[in-house]
């Protein structure tokens, strides 16, 4: 019977010896980083809103890929610095709204589903008016002082509206 009693003891000893993280914490540390991960974003559409667009590419990797709607290549974050300034005067005094749809971590790396839209001032309703919509997959990665930079990001214009 002590046998039984001493097995049963060493048995539960060693599992609380474990290294796994308990689901609580890892939950705890999933939320933050989906939390720094939308704030990220977040932050990437704010330089945009302010017409910032240095700012915006702040949030890009430098090792940064990216396919837009009606382009035959991946560009890197000059070609993508350069389109948002073209977007930019297009959509003069642009507001951005961002919509997440989802946001995953794994490790050093997420993803981020988002629905997004421009609006431009119509002067003659003086209204905000949906001009162009997009849906966009963004895949993030964590930096060496633990934030969040956008690293690949894929879009297509959303037909639903």
């Amino acid at each position: 019977m002590q046998r039984i009693f001493f097995a049963v003891t060493m048995a539960l000893l060693l599992s609380a010896c474990t290294k796994e993280v308990p689901e609580n914490d890892k939950k705890l540390t999933k939320s933050v980083d989906e939390k720094n991960i939308q704030e990220t974003i977040d932050n990437y559409y704010s330089a945009l809103n302010s017409g910032d667009i240095e700012k915006a590419a702040s949030f890009v990797d430098y090792n940064f890929r990216g396919v837009l709607q009606d382009m035959s290549e991946i560009i890197g974050i000059n070609s993508f610095t350069n389109n948002l300034r073209l977007a930019q005067k297009k959509f003069l005094g642009w507001k951005w709204e961002i919509k997440f749809n989802e946001i995953n971590v794994f490790g050093d790396y997420a993803y981020s589903i988002t629905s997004a839209s421009i609006l431009v001032n119509n002067k003659a309703i003086k209204k905000l008016n949906d001009v162009c919509s997009e849906k966009a997959i963004r895949i993030l990665k964590r930096q060496k002082n633990g934030g969040w930079k956008i690293f690949r990001f894929i879009a297509v214009q959303d037909q639903t509206k």
